[in-house]
């Protein structure tokens, strides 16, 4: 199911599709890093990888080439 079928707006489809590969061409960036805390009080979970979270987004039959 696409993004849109679930129905996000077309903003927030647009900054995940510009942050996401920005955000894995640097993954040891500081400022990344202080986020993580913040987001395992969020989710009450490790957060993901950009990996973890590409494997589990992609269609089926897509390959991850980051």
């Amino acid at each position: 199911m696409s993004w849109r079928a679930e129905g996000w707006p077309e903003d927030t489809i647009a900054v995940t599709l510009y942050a996401t590969p920005a955000f894995a061409a640097y993954p040891d960036d500081p400022v990344l890093r202080e986020q993580e805390e913040p987001a395992r009080q969020l989710l009450g979970r490790e957060p993901r990888t950009f990996r973890e979270w590409a494997s589990m987004s992609l269609p089926p039959g897509r390959d991850l080439r980051y």
